[in-house]
């Protein structure tokens, strides 16, 4: 598996210990400039805890922007509730090869890094990750 973009360095390191446990279910569409952005993987990092040993959750957008959140093995699986730093990048590709370079980084550098995301206690269906190149 091959993961690139700022934010993603360390990503192996951390998947370590996944979990699902009383799961709120999140999903929505992620858009650039007003239009659904294809592709982008998102990685929701816990605030609260210990980083070394958080349990990540993640998602890919269809080619809509669609997505839904599940623990990493988990897709759709759900995400506990809290405080989130949400990180999302296009330079990510599950499949590609050691000798493929990545798709190209679509999402602007302001939000590679992550943005603060609170999950509900009872989810949400229509989250909107609004974009802006400028």
């Amino acid at each position: 598996m091959r993961r690139t973009g700022h934010g993603f360095a360390g990503l192996a390191i951390l998947i370590a210990s996944l979990g699902c446990g009383g799961n709120a279910g999140v999903s929505g569409t992620v858009t650039l400039d007003g239009k659904p952005l294809p592709g982008v993987h998102l990685v929701f990092f816990p605030k609260d805890g210990d980083p070394r040993t958080a349990k990540l959750f993640v998602a890919d957008a269809d080619d809509q922007g669609r997505f839904t959140v599940g623990a990493i093995g988990s897709p759709q699986g759900g995400i506990p509730p809290g405080p989130y730093r949400l990180a999302l990048t296009t330079a990510y590709s599950a499949t590609a090869g050691d000798n493929e370079p990545p798709p190209p980084e679509r999402v602007p550098e302001a939000y590679r890094a992550g943005i603060d995301f609170e999950v509900p206690a009872g989810g949400t269906r229509d989250v909107a990750v609004e974009l802006q190149s400028k």
